[in-house]
């Protein structure tokens, strides 16, 4: 347990890169008119993406969407107890089909019966046999959609995490009056204008 343990250690810490910042040239001279602007920390998608695979909602952590890890984890345990109760239900039905098909193959009494002793036909054992492994089988698609959901929402996200929204991107949405091509007069509107410098 320990050597596991170290090990997923280990393997975190190699996603950690270290910035390296190269030494500035003391005898050039400063411009006064220079800048400086923060550049926010960008964060790897390829990064978020690999964390999310390696370990669902990982990469959830790393973009910093905590709220995300709980709901992501709920609907895992939902699908894997549905998926363990349907796949115990379908083997059950599987059992009593194979049993009553058996039975009627050998002509001995028919062993699976309702409670007021009336034998059950193969049709209805087949149906519901069918019908729990269809609940199975969907429930394997439904894990798997989630565990893919799970990674294009941690990359998803580490892209849009340092989405520029200052104030050279604007939306206005106003009233305006539109030309009309089969009238003779503009008609009333609404015109949506982006700016983008």
């Amino acid at each position: 347990m320990i050597v596991r343990t170290l090990l997923f250690f280990l393997y975190l810490v190699s996603f950690y890169i270290p910035k390296v910042y190269a030494q500035t040239d003391t005898l050039a001279p400063l411009s006064t008119t220079s800048e400086i602007t923060i550049q926010p920390n960008k964060l790897s998608p390829r990064k978020a993406t690999l964390m999310s695979a390696a370990l669902p909602g990982l990469g959830q952590a790393y973009t910093k969407s905590y709220w995300k890890i709980p709901i992501l984890y709920t609907g895992a345990g939902i699908i894997g107890y549905l998926l363990i109760d349907n796949n115990q239900k379908y083997i059950l039905w599987r059992d009593r089909y194979i049993n009553q098909r058996t039975a009627i193959e050998n002509g001995f009494d028919e062993p699976v019966k309702y409670e007021n002793g009336e034998p059950i036909s193969l049709e209805v054992l087949k149906r519901a046999k069918d019908t729990y492994r269809r609940y199975r089988d969907l429930n394997v698609i439904l894990a798997g959609l989630l565990y893919v959901l799970n990674i294009a929402d941690a990359n998803v996200t580490a892209h849009l995490k340092t989405f520029d929204l200052g104030k050279d991107l604007t939306m206005r949405i106003q009233p305006d009056l539109l030309p009309s091509p089969y009238l003779q007069q503009p008609i009333a509107g609404m015109s949506i204008r982006f700016n983008i410098k």
